[in-house]
């Protein structure tokens, strides 16, 4: 498809691709990787059970590293390319692999998309080769995939399919990208915008388009098959029961919070879905629709693209508004659909604008192309400053070497002395998926679907702590995917300040509800001032140059008091729901 081009129009993105990626080979593990939902929860669900000899076991066997152990049937399927790069290559050589794969999808299929339906295969195609590079440039959340770069691949052969120009190549792209992508976070919302196109199809004609529809099916249909397991046990086990079930934290919203909801993420869009449309995309797209507005045959894709926009925005701050909260009451599966997602939109919708935007820049005079240039070239810049590398090292310092501190759990492992998969830790002032990626198996952790049970029994742990920090019972009575052994002393901001140098002063966790959910050990980022007020022995603290974090290890003594094994308020319950949060 590209074959005819001049071979400039290709080699210069390219190179500048290569530029942005090149930390990852230059530096090695001292390269600076998103924390926030990668390194602190995805990249070590996947090595877990890259590692865990489970990859092909049967729904109820138990992965056993986090959580008292969890159902194969809650983890990824075992089809994921992502799963097998990080058995082939490892988790920091996956995360390599997986950026420079994302960024070249994300560069052709939006280069393709733009050629094809913007410019009509006009030629220079400048428009189309910045629009690619832009959106290649767009520091996509890497635990995503292709599930976001390769919209723009996806809706170019689906709407090749709908005017009837497809190949079977087009059909192939289909069947692959779901092994590469989430259905459940992104393609289901993406899948139901081309569902309503079909619709607006059949309706206008008044004759369904069945190649158009196939496609959709075909491609739901390879979703499905591949997360059998996910569908299997939430679908079909009428006995499971997710931590899901208790997700309240839309309750008490009101109009105004809705509205500022969708008035920021208008601005920012989603830490899932970065556009970083602000200001320069902003300012293009506003140029074009007051210099360029002329342009009619592109007026109107500008303005539906506009239109798209916003109404992305608009879902995701209904989602929090009463009118959800109504509709979540009257009609209890709608639970199970969060249409905030559809914000997940938000770079494919704002680069595609820039590239109409830019199009109509460039045919307003001999100057346009400089113009064009300029802009795409501001945006280039910006997106350089604010890739996941030069955010993550502006604002925490953090390696991914310092991030996980393997040299340091090794001497940790070594002090303990007992085989890991005998034990569990639990983790304080630091992510658990720390220890979780060395090796340990944790009482707690960062899990995106558990047991409503298992959270119930962890509530026992910390209800004490809970019961003095209004935002960290907020976050685990009403959303509870980090079941942490949180301390009301620290901050959610704490978490990523490395080597804290200060105590937690008044700790107060239940020993004999930890105790009964396997733990035996505690790791925490900051020395215990009050370790014998909850049965702890202090071992050893522990440094290392490579790690971001002082870790101070302690024992947990069983605690065998007559007076405690009749205390109601330590026995193991599983109420039928937590207390709720203020």
């Amino acid at each position: 498809m590209t074959s005819n081009l001049p071979k400039r129009y290709i080699a210069i993105p390219l190179v500048v691709l290569a530029a942005y990626l090149s930390p990852y080979l230059i530096l090695g593990q001292d390269h600076y990787v998103r924390i926030h939902d990668y390194l602190d929860s995805v990249l070590v669900f996947y090595k877990i059970l890259a590692q865990s000899g489970l990859i092909f076991a049967p729904n109820q066997a138990i992965v056993p590293n986090l959580m008292g152990g969890l159902e194969r049937a809650w983890w990824p399927s075992e089809v994921n390319v992502f799963l097998w790069f990080n058995v082939w290559f490892g988790p920091f050589g996956a995360t390599a692999a997986n950026e420079v794969i994302s960024r070249l999808v994300a560069f052709f299929g939006m280069f393709l998309f733009v050629r094809r339906f913007i410019l009509s295969d006009e030629r220079p195609p400048l428009v189309a080769v910045l629009a690619g590079l832009c959106f290649a440039l767009v520091p996509h959340f890497p635990g995503s995939r292709l599930s976001i770069v390769a919209q723009p691949l996806v809706l170019y052969v689906f709407l090749t399919i709908r005017a009837r120009q497809d190949k079977w190549r087009h059909w192939l792209v289909l069947i692959f990208v779901p092994f590469y992508s989430s259905f459940v976070v992104y393609y289901f919302f993406f899948l139901a915008s081309m569902g309503t196109l079909w619709l607006i199809d059949t309706l206008r004609k008044r004759r369904p388009d069945w190649r158009f529809v196939a496609s959709i099916a075909l491609m739901t249909a390879v979703f499905l098959g591949l997360e059998f397991r996910l569908v299997q046990t939430m679908l079909l086990d009428a006995q499971v029961v997710s931590h899901r079930a208790e997700f309240t934290y839309y309750q008490d919203r009101n109009l105004v919070d809705a509205a500022s909801r969708f008035v920021d993420n208008l601005k920012n869009a989603h830490h899932h879905g970065y556009s970083f449309h602000w200001p320069v995309v902003v300012f293009t797209v506003l140029l074009a629709g007051i210099w360029g507005g002329i342009q009619r045959r592109r007026l109107r894709i500008y303005m539906l693209l506009v239109a798209g926009i916003v109404f992305c925005s608009l879902a995701n701050g209904l989602y929090y508004s009463p009118v959800v909260e109504a509709l979540y009451r009257v009609a209890p599966i709608t639970r199970h659909f969060n249409i905030s997602r559809f914000n997940l939109l938000h770079p494919l919708l704002w680069y595609l604008l820039f590239a109409v935007s830019l199009a109509m820049i460039e045919k307003l005079s001999k100057n346009g192309r400089i113009l064009v240039l300029l802009l795409a070239g501001l945006q280039v810049a910006y997106l350089f400053y604010n890739s996941d590398f030069s955010r993550e090292y502006r604002e925490h310092g953090i390696s991914y070497r310092q991030f996980y501190a393997e040299e340091l759990f090794d001497e940790v492992e070594a002090a303990i002395g007992e085989p890991k998969e005998s034990y569990r830790v639990a983790v304080i002032g630091m992510h658990p998926a720390i220890p979780l990626y060395n090796g340990f198996h944790t009482v707690g952790g960062y899990f995106y679907n558990y047991p409503l049970a298992y959270k119930h029994a962890f509530y026992r742990i910390i209800r004490h702590e809970l019961a003095k920090s209004p935002h960290w019972k907020g976050l685990f009575v009403n959303w509870g995917s980090m079941a942490y052994v949180y301390s009301a002393e620290l901050s959610e901001a704490d978490y990523l300040i490395p080597r804290l140098h200060r105590n937690i002063n008044h700790l107060e966790l239940d020993p004999k509800a930890l105790w009964n959910l396997g733990g035996r050990y505690v790791i925490s980022a900051l020395p215990i001032a009050n370790p014998a007020d909850n049965r702890l022995t202090p071992l050893r603290a522990f440094t290392h140059p490579d790690s971001a974090w002082n870790v101070f290890l302690y024992r947990l003594e069983k605690p065998a008091t007559k007076e405690e094994e009749q205390s109601p308020a330590t026995n193991s319950i599983e109420p039928d729901r937590l207390p709720p949060s203020e």
